[in-house]
Formats: structure tokens, C-alpha cells, sequence
């Protein structure tokens, strides 16, 4: 999938994954728009209950690109009856990952691998497929959503959170953000980010139905994410397979 090269300190991030007021702090605060997004779009698609004591059938969830599972482990909370996988290609990300779901008492799989090459061996698995703030370091995205989709069942719901590629999504989700502290410098480039229009006809031309998108920007006052018709910085997608 062609993974555009990480900054220098990508090494100290692992270490400091689970630190809600290290590098990537924002990223645990973004689990506040993105989380209910991802619920309510499985509640929607008929996948999940909304009370989840009469959710009766499992549902199997692949976390792609899962880091050391800040989104993971708070989606498997969302109900008794989710099995998730977190698939990364970084082993330090991994073994972060399984180390800090052990003590958290949480059952997640997690597995070292590229997407294409855990595709391979298990197409047609997943009723949900996430990808949260993976697509936008990703250069070759017709093979990572090739790669994503082909792990995905048929009537499977996709979820993907990312950066717009505008002009404003340029000055403050990277350039801003990077030179408050927020987020750490050279993480992202806004030639690699996609816009929603370009996604969804990405995903179309995959037989996928887009059915939401929602917009999302950090508040510099409140110290919170807030989600927002406006989808010019960032976004979540929720797609079908056809």
C-alpha cells in the first residue's frame, strides 16, 4: 500500500501511544466523534443493536492500520458480542497494542502484517472494516481499498476517518496543528490527503454505496473535537459493500 515514510520520532510515538497528553494526544480525544460515528453507522446498517443486550450475533470487526489501539479497544467495548482484529505492519505498534489490552482485560486480536497480505488470507470475514486516519499516508489507495474491501463481507459497512485535501484543511489541520504542538511535525503531507468527493467515487468504483460522511474540527478553546456539516478539514465516511 505504499505507506509514506513517518517522521524521525515515529520510534518515541509507540512509546508515548497510550500517553493522553503525549504526541498524539488529540487522537484519544478524537475517539469522542469518531467512536459514536462508528456506532451509529453498524445501529444503522443493522449490524449492531442499540442495546446491546439484544445483540445476539457476533459481529467481526477489522481495525486497519490500528496503531496500538486507541480506537480498537474502544470499539470492542461498544458491545459483548464485537470480535476485533487490529492489523498494523509496524511490530513495535503490535506488541504495544497487546501489552496494553492484557492489562486492560480486553480480548483483541492483534496481528502484524500488511493489508494486502492479511487480505490474502482472510477475504470475506469482516462485517465492519475500519480505517481511521491510515488513508491519508497511504500513496497507493486503489490497493489499500482493494486490499480492505476484499477482507469485507458482502453488505459490510467501511468506515474511514481522514484529512480533506484543501486549502484549509492544509493551513490548519497540518500546518497550524503541527506548529501548536499538536500534533507532531511532518506527519502529514497535503498532496496525500484525499477529499470525500474523491473517496466516495473511489469507493464507488468498488461497488460501494457511501451512505454518511460528517465533518469534524479540533476546538482550540474547549481542548475538544466537534463534529460539523463542514467537511474541509476532517471527515468520517461510512460506506456498503455491494
Amino acid at each position: 500500500m505504499s505507506l509514506n515514510q513517518l517522521p524521525k520520532g515515529a520510534n518515541q510515538l509507540v512509546i508515548d501511544w497510550w500517553n493522553t497528553s503525549g504526541p498524539i494526544g488529540l487522537l484519544h480525544k478524537m475517539n469522542t466523534v469518531r467512536v459514536p460515528f462508528v456506532k451509529d453507522g453498524m445501529v444503522n446498517a443493522g449490524i449492531l443493536t442499540a442495546d446491546d443486550s439484544c445483540q445476539t450475533e457476533i459481529v467481526n470487526v477489522l481495525d486497519v492500520g490500528c496503531g496500538a489501539g486507541i480506537l480498537a479497544e474502544a470499539i470492542v467495548k461498544l458491545s459483548s458480542r464485537i470480535k476485533l482484529t487490529g492489523v498494523d505492519y509496524s511490530a513495535k505498534r503490535i506488541k504495544r497494542a497487546q501489552t496494553h489490552a492484557h492489562l486492560q482485560g480486553l480480548d483483541i486480536a492483534y496481528v502484524t502484517s500488511k493489508i494486502e497480505d492479511y487480505a490474502s488470507r482472510h477475504a470475506g470475514q469482516y462485517d465492519v472494516i475500519v480505517a481511521s486516519e491510515v488513508i491519508e499516508h497511504v500513496t497507493k489507495k486503489d490497493e489499500f481499498l482493494t486490499a480492505c474491501l476484499k477482507c469485507l463481507k458482502p453488505n459490510g459497512s467501511i468506515f474511514m476517518t481522514t484529512i480533506s485535501k484543501t486549502m484549509l484543511a492544509n493551513f490548519v489541520a497540518i500546518f497550524m496543528y503541527e506548529n501548536l504542538g499538536l500534533i507532531p511535525k511532518g506527519m502529514h503531507e497535503i498532496e496525500n490527503c484525499i477529499t470525500p468527493a474523491d473517496l466516495m467515487n473511489m469507493l464507488k468504483s468498488f461497488n460501494c454505496d457511501t451512505k454518511n460522511t460528517q465533518g469534524y474540527f479540533y476546538n482550540l478553546f474547549t481542548g475538544r473535537w466537534n463534529t460539523t456539516t463542514n467537511t474541509d478539514m476532517f471527515y468520517c465516511l461510512h460506506a456498503i459493500k455491494n
